[in-house]
């Protein structure tokens, strides 16, 4: 290619990437709970140049549950650039924080309640901002992997706001190990994340019910109706101050997850790249080339026709 052209081409990428980078959201409130921080109960929507009824994609964020906001979609690199070409409207999910001032009294019932509310007003709303209620897409990473599998299996939630977690099109987990919190207290260790038991007990303390409670596992029973599910993992665990592991606890527990789904006929599936870390997820999302990216979109495209 002529040095001419190869930087016509360089331009035109770095400006569909600073277009995208500055897409300015439109915030709305999902929820009105007194004495919690606006940030914490609103949602962005980032529905700038989509076609009208283009498909939907709603995150919730990671931060170890105690961490993270809405923005965080702003700071992946292709994030929004990756959902922006493929015509789908996103929508991130502001909910409150375990352990943080500005949301007292918050533990996952809070939050999974949340991104009920949140959902709720997706369904009611996004059609005047050029999204389809009715092809509504749940993806969670990390902390919010784990939440938006919660919801998509604990009806409870929903059912608060009138849903079904069967409404959904297609629920994404992004690499967690919480789908099963007593059990992965028990083999963090052995599966090579030895932090694990004490930062999920931080969170959903020591008691096994209230872990139980928490757990998707075990809200997945026979008879009942889930959206379809694409649970993802890595290999390694590059977000803890004690240090980087190889492990396979968030591929363990997301098989188990799988196996307990497809036992009761639902449609779900795994991806995992053990080589991939759990920050490179949201760092190559939208790469050329990312496999995780690959699967996310293959999932999507199967389910929103």
């Amino acid at each position: 290619m002529p040095l001419k052209n190869f930087s016509i081409l360089l331009l035109i990428l770095v400006c569909g990437l600073a277009e995208a980078a500055s897409e300015t959201p439109q915030t709305f409130e999902h929820s009105n709970i007194a004495g919690v921080t606006e940030r914490f109960r609103s949602l962005d929507v980032y529905a700038e140049g989509r076609p009208e009824r283009s498909p939907v994609v709603v995150f919730v964020h990671g931060g170890g549950w105690v961490n993270g906001n809405k923005d965080s979609v702003q700071r992946a690199p292709r994030f929004l650039q990756h959902f922006r070409q493929g015509n789908m409207v996103v929508v991130s999910v502001g909910l409150r924080l375990v352990n943080d001032a500005d949301s007292p009294g918050t533990s996952f019932r809070e939050q999974a309640a949340d991104i009920a509310a949140a959902l709720k007003w997706v369904r009611d709303n996004i059609d005047e901002h050029r999204g389809d209620p009715e092809k509504i897409f749940l993806i969670g990473y990390s902390a919010g992997a784990h939440l938006v599998a919660l919801v998509g299996t604990d009806a409870t939630y929903l059912q608060a706001h009138g849903l079904a977690p069967s409404f959904l099109r297609g629920v994404i987990s992004l690499d967690v190990n919480a789908y099963d919190i007593p059990a992965a207290i028990v083999e963090g260790p052995s599966l090579g994340v030895p932090v694990s038991p004490a930062n999920l007990r931080r969170v959903f303390g020591s008691d096994i019910e209230s872990q139980r409670a928490a757990s998707p596992i075990f809200h997945v029973a026979p008879a009942r109706k889930y959206p379809p599910m694409l649970i993802t993992y890595v290999g390694v665990f590059d977000t803890s101050p004690e240090g980087v592991f190889n492990q396979t606890l968030t591929q363990v527990q997301s098989e188990r997850f799988v196996a307990a789904l497809r036992k009761t006929g639902a449609d779900a599936e795994t991806f995992g790249n053990l080589a991939q870390s759990h920050r490179g997820i949201m760092r190559d999302l939208g790469m050329q080339g990312d496999g995780l990216t690959a699967a996310i979109d293959r999932f999507i495209e199967r389910l929103k026709k």
